[in-house]
């Protein structure tokens, strides 16, 4: 049986798992310095272990990371790191700010598109688990199913088109 520690840091690395490229993209975003920014990422990770008691589960921990790799970042320029900051802190604030809310734009759209592809059936469901989730090239999933290559492009488009239209009525925005 796992005691509190052991599912608290599992918890952890499944919450950074999914949230670092979101944080590495907006310390890259700020940080053109490879080194730097990779050097700010790893700091965050050692500052959310540090502090991941005090993380507050209702809230998003990808836009608790951020948060931190903001004050990372003001930091990193207050020490007189790099070239000169080209940012107001405002504006970094407000760069947060979008990372985060385009950030769960992204969940919600991903969740909507993962709901739409459960509805699949038949054929089209069989496309999708051939393409996409196996790798399999048209040609191939066109040899497995007896139809013509040119058929398969076709139905992947009106799958396509399907999932579109399925996401874009779940998530308001049609």
């Amino acid at each position: 049986m796992k005691n509190k520690a052991q599912k608290s840091q599992e918890e952890l690395t499944v919450l950074w798992t999914r949230a670092q490229s979101v944080v590495a993209g907006f310390i890259s975003t700020l940080v053109p310095d490879f080194q730097d920014a990779d050097d700010i990422l790893q700091n965050v990770a050692v500052i959310l272990v540090s502090k991941f008691d005090e993380y507050d589960r209702n809230r998003s921990f990808t836009s608790w990371a951020v948060g931190i790799a903001r004050n990372e970042v003001l930091r990193y320029y207050e020490r007189g790191k790099g070239r000169e900051k080209c940012l107001s802190q405002d504006s970094i604030e407000q760069l947060e700010k979008v990372y985060c809310q385009e950030n769960e734009n992204l969940t919600s759209l991903k969740t909507e598109l993962n709901r739409c592809i459960s509805k699949l059936r038949g054929k089209w469901k069989l496309v999708v688990e051939l393409h996409y989730y196996s790798g399999l090239a048209p040609g191939r999933i066109a040899q497995k199913l007896g139809m013509t290559t040119n058929n398969i492009y076709v139905l992947m488009h009106r799958i396509r088109l399907a999932l579109k239209d399925c996401v874009m009525k779940a998530s308001g925005m049609k």
